[in-house]
């Protein structure tokens, strides 16, 4: 989009690959609807191992299968939509009075996606997904009836300045241990809708540092 237009002066519409394009990452919108990335898979990232599942569940073998699955992957595709996460205090990880096999608690969590995510799903995301699929001239388009997680792991040892509410600091030191850090996806108490990987690699380079400096008395 144009600098000179003032709505879109600080939302730019990033184009990744010739199949990933991010939604405009901020503007008045955000009172609505959230920032959220649409990916199109026709290939690879696991795609094949669910068109397997379903060639398996007709009962193909062989020959058959091996024919339904080539012609399944060459004429179908997947719209995927990433959504923004908005941190939310009810969403965590406690421990259970369940014991695994070594009698330490199991981790209970709770986790929910919000009606943020929900109202954007419903009334934005989904519906340009199925104008996509239209416009791709799909026969035949299924909608996945829930939000499905990611690949990400994120939240469990959140960052924050304040021990009562937080795990790690500013540079992923435990509050309790000072020689301990824990560094990556588990510092983040929320996601964006795009891949959070860069931003772990950050944060473990900065827990590096930190280590560095400690070590030489910094």
């Amino acid at each position: 989009m144009p600098a000179s237009n003032p709505r879109h002066r600080h939302s730019p519409i990033a184009q990744l690959s010739t199949s990933v394009l991010f939604n405009p990452v901020s503007g008045c919108f955000e009172r609505m609807r959230h920032s959220f990335f649409t990916t199109n898979y026709n290939f690879g990232f696991g795609r094949n191992r669910f068109i397997t599942f379903a060639a398996l569940k007709k009962g193909f073998v062989g020959k058959a299968l091996d024919e339904d699955i080539r012609r399944m992957t060459a004429c179908t595709a997947d719209i995927v939509v990433a959504h923004e996460m908005l941190p939310d205090p009810n969403n965590r990880m406690t421990l259970s009075d369940k014991k695994d096999w070594l009698g330490l608690p199991k981790p209970a969590i709770h986790y929910d996606v919000g009606d943020y995510v929900r109202k954007c799903s419903d009334t934005y995301s989904v519906p340009i997904g199925r104008r996509i699929a239209e416009a791709m001239g799909a026969i035949d388009v299924k909608a996945t009836p829930k939000f499905v997680q990611s690949k990400h792991i994120m939240g469990g040892t959140i960052m924050g300045a304040d021990p009562a509410s937080s795990v790690v600091d500013v540079n992923c030191r435990s509050h309790d241990h000072e020689n301990l850090f824990l560094p990556g996806g588990g510092a983040m108490p929320s996601t964006a809708c795009g891949n959070s990987t860069i931003t772990m690699t950050a944060l473990t380079f900065k827990a590096a540092n930190a280590i560095t400096s400690q070590l030489r008395g910094g």
